[in-house]
Formats: structure tokens, sequence, C-alpha cells
């Protein structure tokens, strides 16, 4: 049918570097002009609301958006008309699912879901109170992951975990997106990162000390999680992979100790209880 409130556009570099756009509406009946053009070789893109930008001629447009250059080149007549210069949009489908955690299947919020193509282009969308999250997309073939669930491991669509932090998503299966669809049910559901925890005391009272920072560090030194003691000297360490971990309480008052009861200065991490 025929698409008003199109925009049309036409780029033009200048001489002096300077790039003049020109522009044009669709009507009620989908037709539009463009003129003031002098003789030359043009590009056009055309764009609507809901639906995938066009390049001339039938060359939808990446994620990253268009090189209008890439284009069919247009050729224009001073004083003439160059007509039947036709774009033919597919309306914009989506992707939606919801993810909650494995262990207590409550949904998880502010979690990032990245949608893209094997070409490298990728959007996002965070995921709601509920879990729940949609990301429109023009038709074609798309994957899913899961990045930055603070807590809780990456994702792949569908049920494949991640093995680093921000893995390969085309490994994952691939959502097959026709126009103006919906793709619903790419869900998550994501395992809990594993913790640390302990209490820190002082070693002549028993008495619990608040303020100490420990630390867990990985067996090349990388720190991994950092967390500070409260008024009872309990901790928490988040966030941990399945990998032996070095910990470390550092306070101001108190000698510096590396687990398990070995003092702490400048010594290797690795000669602590993994």
């Amino acid at each position: 049918s025929a698409a008003s409130g199109a925009t049309v556009s036409i780029p033009i570099q200048l001489p002096d570097d300077f790039l003049l756009v020109r522009r044009a509406t669709s009507d009620s009946q989908g037709q539009y002009s463009i003129t003031g053009l002098y003789s030359g070789s043009y590009h056009a893109l055309a764009s609507a609301p809901g639906h995938a930008d066009e390049l001339y001629r039938e060359l939808s447009c990446p994620l990253s958006g268009c090189d209008p250059t890439a284009g069919t080149p247009i050729t224009v007549t001073a004083g003439a008309t160059t007509a039947n210069i036709d774009f033919t949009l597919d309306a914009k489908g989506a992707v939606s699912g919801r993810v909650r955690a494995a262990d207590t299947g409550a949904p998880l919020s502010g979690v990032t879901i990245e949608v893209g193509s094997n070409q490298g282009s990728w959007v996002s969308a965070e995921t709601d109170a509920l879990g729940e999250y949609s990301v429109s997309l023009p038709p074609g073939t798309y994957y899913a992951r899961t990045h930055g669930a603070l807590g809780y491991h990456s994702q792949l669509y569908d049920n494949i975990p991640c093995t680093t932090s921000h893995c390969d998503a085309t490994s994952g299966t691939p959502i097959r997106l026709n126009a103006g669809a919906t793709f619903a049910g790419v869900n998550f559901t994501l395992a809990p990162k594993g913790r640390i925890e302990g209490i820190v005391i002082d070693s002549a009272t028993g008495v619990p000390i608040q303020g100490v920072i420990v630390s867990a560090y990985d067996a090349s030194g990388l720190p991994a999680s950092s967390a500070t003691t409260g008024p009872s000297g309990a901790y928490t360490l988040v966030g941990l992979t399945s990998r032996p971990y070095f910990v470390v309480a550092e306070a101001s008052y108190h000698r510096s100790e590396l687990y398990r009861d070995i003092p702490y200065g400048s010594c290797d991490l690795t000669a602590g209880t993994p």
C-alpha cells in the first residue's frame, strides 16, 4: 500500500565539503517530488516510521545505518524529470521475550538484551520490572544475547551459556524475523554466578571489624570482586565464575591478611589458599 509521510532524502556533496540534503515527504498516495537538482548523478534514501530504511534501488539498510553511496546512482538532467524512482519499504518486526533467574524464577530487570546480525551490527533494549523486553528490527536473520546482568552469567539464545563476558552471539540459535511480524518467546533463564562469603574479626578480641576491604583475585592477579565488611564484620563477594580465587582482607589499623591466615604484604597472591 502507499506510504504517506515517508521521507526521501538526496545528499549532495558540495565542493567545499558542505553536505546539502534535499528532502521531500510522500503524500497520501505515496508520491513525492524533489526539485532544484542540477544535472548529475545522485543517490536516494527513503525512510518512514515503523519501516526499514531503504536505498534506491531496493537495497535495505544494515542496522549500523546506510551509506547512501552504496545505492544505485540516479542520473538527473537539468530541466527534465527522472521518474519512477520508487521504493518498497518493509515494515519492521519485533523480537521480544522475558529474562528470569534460574535459581528463583524471579524476573530480572535492567538486563541488557542485544539483538544483531552476523555483520556485527546490534541494537539493544533493557528488561523492565517484569523482566520483559522488545526490540524493533527490519526483517532479517538475527541472534540474541544478554549482557550486564549483575551477578548472573550471560547467555545466548536459545539457552546457550556464554563462555566469556561478551560472547559471540552468532554461535547461538538464529532468529528469522519476517516483515511486520513479532518473533516472541526469545527468553533467557540466567544462572547466578558464584559468591564468596565470610566474616572478619579481630584476632585478639574476637570482635567483628567493620570497614575492612575484602577482595578476590584470580590466579593471574586480576581483581574479580570486592566488598567492604559491615557492622557484623560480614562480607559477600559476588559475580564470580567457576575458577580458583585468592582472597585478601585489608584494614587501616590491622595487619592485612591473605586467606588462609597468611600475613599479606607484597607476597605472591597464590601463596594463599585458593
